[in-house]
């Protein structure tokens, strides 16, 4: 008998993150929505991440568990995940995030009577390594940023204004770890070799549809000492993305810019549409309040 196949696939990349897996497992297998699969690719683990992911396989049908012999990377392995799912609607999870136990099952729903949408996601709500909500820290899905007198908006009907948002606002990080539709996911570039390649995903996702936040918090992003979003180095950055890297120096900024520039001819775009999204790079590379950080951040990484 065939085996069935899950509605949906959740992807989970991991390298060393005994501390926090337990939690981020529990998490994914007590969503109220069952009709899932759990896909874990460790990048070589030398901790107890292998141990962990064994146990849960051995526990959880639901659990497929993958291991690689050395790392090779994180856009590799957030690749890898996607490549490996089988469901029609996909989500990435970090082995540090937690999800409300609703969270899947009203992506789900809203997916099921929005065709426009093509990614969901909710509030998301900053913690610490001790799970303590971070208060400081605004909910990066409520940006209040406004341009031209409008507020930022990824659920617009407009293709410009999701581009926008994507370029102006806060929510981009967040939004990635929604609840995709496999079929754009796969019409994408998906995860480049380079720091911060979320924007472009997000960018390339907002030019074909739209992004959809669900208003309660259902999702809990951890901050700590050794999480991706915590390095400061462009080494460090780049070595994350790519171990195997040629030049270690590479500004992602830089990447970021020509992934915007790519994405615009890539997609079949009204010519106005295309000129009002480069308009938008326009006003992204204006932002000169956020210039003098970008070049400390570069001086700094760069150990000038």
């Amino acid at each position: 008998m065939k085996e069935p196949v899950p509605r949906v696939s959740i992807g989970v990349p991991v390298y060393n993150d005994a501390a926090y897996l337990h939690g981020a497992l529990d998490a994914l297998l007590n969503q109220s929505y069952t009709d899932i699969e759990i896909i874990i690719s460790d990048n070589g683990s030398t901790d107890e991440t292998r141990a962990i992911c064994e146990e849960y396989a051995q526990r959880d049908t639901r659990v497929r568990y993958f291991c690689e012999s050395q790392n090779r990377g994180a856009s590799w392995n957030f690749n890898r995940v996607f490549e490996l799912a089988r469901g029609e609607l996909f989500k990435w999870a970090a082995a540090d995030d937690l999800c409300a136990p609703t969270f899947i099952e009203r992506c789900v729903e809203v997916m099921d009577h929005e065709a426009s949408v093509i990614c969901c996601h909710a509030r998301t709500m900053h913690i610490d390594s001790m799970g303590r909500p971070l208060d400081h820290l605004p909910d990066p899905t409520m940006d209040t940023l406004r341009f031209s007198g409008r507020k930022l908006d990824a659920s617009s009907h407009r293709v410009s204004r999701r581009f926008l948002d994507v370029l102006l606002g806060s929510g981009w990080s967040a939004r990635s770890a929604g609840v995709f539709r496999v079929n754009a996911l796969q019409s994408t570039d998906l995860i480049q070799p380079y720091y911060g390649w979320e924007k472009v995903l997000m960018a390339e996702i907002g030019l074909m549809g739209r992004c959809h936040d669900l208003p309660d918090i259902l999702f809990f992003q951890r901050i700590h000492k050794k999480s991706s979003s915590s390095l400061n180095s462009l080494i460090d950055q780049n070595q994350f993305m790519n171990p195997f890297a040629t030049n270690q120096l590479s500004f992602p900024r830089l990447k970021l810019l020509q992934g915007y520039l790519s994405i615009i001819w890539k997609h079949p775009l009204p010519f106005s549409t295309r000129l009002l999204c480069h308009i938008c790079i326009c006003r992204y590379l204006l932002q000169f309040s956020k210039w003098p950080g970008i070049f400390t951040r570069f001086l700094r990484g760069t150990g000038i």
